[in-house]
């Protein structure tokens, strides 16, 4: 089942970034070199850059078109977005912090998941009175994905969440953010710079260069690097 559809164009210095593809409820990793247009491409979906021109669609609802004048804003979309920094606020608790996205909603319907089982589902439970300053890196990291389910998204975008972490705790959020996606059902797309991830989370893998892009299912890519 497609979830969501890509068809856009955007300048990006002097090349012209054109991806299309579509996506269902699985794992898509971004992969390529720095400067390619994978962030801005996460940015041109989440509705934080617009495209020149081209089409986006999620659950068949438009998000961008310009030949419809469509170009709905970032709060409008139902996506969630995980930044490589955490993008926490300092001086709310670990609890404030995943509930934010619902807080001054007063029209807001109740939340498919309780704030318990987010928490639970993070393993953060036992860190909900805490400050981001008292936290650890892999600790920030699941404050922020579990802030980003809250939300209650149709798809959730992954700039680079584990490029800070030692490779121990990269390797447990890797099996947890994998197992997170099974339960939730959504799209993912996760860029990362590490053949590691791509190999265990991915199941489609879209190559960005400069001048050129493929896209390609996950086991085949690993088949080839076999």
């Amino acid at each position: 089942m497609t979830v969501l559809e890509i068809d856009l164009h955007k300048k990006l210095g002097g090349i012209q970034l054109c991806q299309k593809f579509e996506l269902g409820n699985e794992i898509l990793i971004l992969f390529g070199p720095s400067g390619s247009g994978k962030t801005t491409l996460l940015d041109c979906i989440a509705g934080l850059k617009s495209p020149d021109r081209g089409e986006i669609k999620l659950n068949d609802q438009y998000l961008f078109s310009d030949q419809r004048g469509i170009n709905l804003p970032a709060f409008k979309r139902k996506i969630a977005y995980v930044f490589q920094n955490y993008a926490l606020f300092p001086h709310l608790t670990v609890e404030e912090n995943v509930m934010y996205s619902l807080m001054g909603d007063k029209q807001a319907k109740k939340p498919r998941f309780s704030i318990k089982k987010v928490l639970d589902l993070c393993q953060i439970n036992h860190l909900q009175e805490r400050l981001p300053e008292q936290l650890s890196g892999g600790e920030k990291q699941r404050v922020a994905l579990a802030r980003a389910l809250m939300s209650e998204p149709d798809l959730l975008l992954l700039d680079e969440p584990l490029s800070s972490l030692d490779q121990e705790l990269s390797l447990r959020l890797q099996e947890e953010i994998r197992l997170i996606q099974q339960e939730w059902m959504i799209p993912f797309i996760y860029v990362t710079h590490n053949q590691q991830e791509v190999e265990y989370l991915g199941d489609k893998l879209l190559y960005i260069n400069r001048a050129w892009t493929d896209l390609c299912d996950c086991h085949d890519y690993k088949v080839a690097q076999t």
